[in-house]
């Protein structure tokens, strides 16, 4: 009986210890980045930009973006709509669902991409680096964000805007659409922002990142 009792007096403080000591079980993988050891330095923000542009290509791969414009008018045929049928020829034939596995992919996708441009936009003010990267990023962060918002708002009308980074998954449950003309003001601002960043003229060596005349045009 004595042991029994010691058993579960044991059990008992164990309980107690780590159900008021949380720090023991909240905590960061020390091997791997995350979003407490992250975005402190100028190469975690360039490092991020780079996967903000990698948002891009889902949206921009071949056979994907034509699907929800050309694919859908006379004006062009995609090949795996005839071929594949399926999740394709859903936009060819205006049948589409919400359970069509591309529309889906693209949603996630543009959204994704947006989240990483709020992180980006939201956290760059505190961490200290060079001012001119500093404008580049920003602007960078920006135009894409806005660019984002171009195709989701042409093809989708009202969306939920999102100008804030996310941090509580559940919070995605109290979004709602937006009007369009308010998505349109909002990607004026940040290509109106943009531009006043971006350089007039892009390096070489960064070919393909947009300069201040890439915000203007759109």
């Amino acid at each position: 009986m004595k042991k029994i009792i010691q058993s579960i007096l044991l059990v008992m403080l164990l309980s107690t210890n780590f159900s008021c000591d949380h720090s023991l079980i909240d905590l960061a993988p020390i091997s791997d980045n995350n979003v407490n050891n992250f975005y402190k330095s100028q190469s975690d923000f360039e490092v991020a930009l780079t996967g903000l542009y990698r948002g891009l290509r889902t949206l921009y791969q071949p056979n994907y973006l034509d699907l929800f414009s050309e694919t859908r008018s006379d004006n062009a045929i995609n090949y795996f709509t005839t071929v594949s049928g399926g999740s394709y020829a859903d936009f060819d034939n205006f049948s589409l669902n919400a359970s069509n596995s591309n529309l889906n992919s693209f949603w996630v996708a543009s959204y994704t991409g947006i989240q990483r441009a709020n992180i980006i936009l939201n956290r760059i003010e505190a961490v200290d680096m060079d001012e001119n990267v500093k404008k580049n990023i920003e602007g960078q962060s920006k135009f894409i964000r806005a660019l984002f918002y171009f195709d989701l708002v042409r093809l989708f009308g009202d969306v939920p805007l999102i100008l804030e980074e996310t941090e509580d998954p559940t919070a995605a449950f109290s979004h709602t659409r937006t009007p369009s003309e308010d998505v349109y003001t909002q990607i004026v601002k940040d290509l109106s922002e943009a531009e006043a960043l971006l350089p007039d003229q892009v390096a070489d060596s960064e070919f393909g990142r947009p300069s201040k005349w890439a915000a203007k045009g759109i």
